[in-house]
């Protein structure tokens, strides 16, 4: 389901940061951030109350360095 509205977090997220200064990153800021955010496990993770790793991706998954 769309919420059709961007995410309230996206001014602290620091994912947010790095997908929107990258185009190939675009499909994550479009599909997360701009659109379905309740499904995105760092905005889940922040409503719980529960400290978000810098490297935690929105489907849950840990980036890779």
């Amino acid at each position: 389901m769309s919420n059709q509205s961007p995410c309230p977090h996206i001014s602290g997220c620091e994912m947010f940061t790095q997908f929107k200064l990258s185009d190939s990153l675009a499909v994550w800021k479009l599909r997360y951030c701009e659109d379905d955010y309740e499904r995105c496990a760092r905005f889940q993770r922040t409503c719980q109350g529960h400290p978000v790793p810098a490297t935690l991706l929105p489907n849950g998954q840990l980036l890779r360095k």
